[in-house]
């Protein structure tokens, strides 16, 4: 990052923050520009954490926490609508 407050800061200061971009390849292209070949580590080493991932225990854990979050949400709705309704009770008496 050649121009920017990277350059001028020294191994005893706080240490220079690079941005991660938007994922579109940002980071992979910055870091190449810094470090080729730990660039190229990270790169085998994410290959490999991919082949080797549960992604159906991902979908499960996903399915879990949605399934959790809809009964959630049902119940607060149940309340709000129950409320709702007694309200509307009280008024017409």
């Amino acid at each position: 990052m050649q121009g920017s407050d990277c350059d001028t800061v020294s191994p005893w200061t706080t240490p220079c923050v690079y941005p991660l971009g938007t994922g579109d390849g940002d980071p992979e292209e910055t870091m190449m520009t810094i470090s080729p070949s730990l660039s190229l580590r990270i790169m085998e080493t994410r290959r490999a954490y991919t082949t080797e991932f549960d992604w159906l225990q991902l979908k499960t854990l996903v399915e879990d926490d949605i399934a959790a979050a809809n009964v959630k949400l049902m119940r607060t709705h149940a309340e709000v609508s129950s409320r709702a309704v007694l309200a509307g009770d009280e008024q017409e008496e």
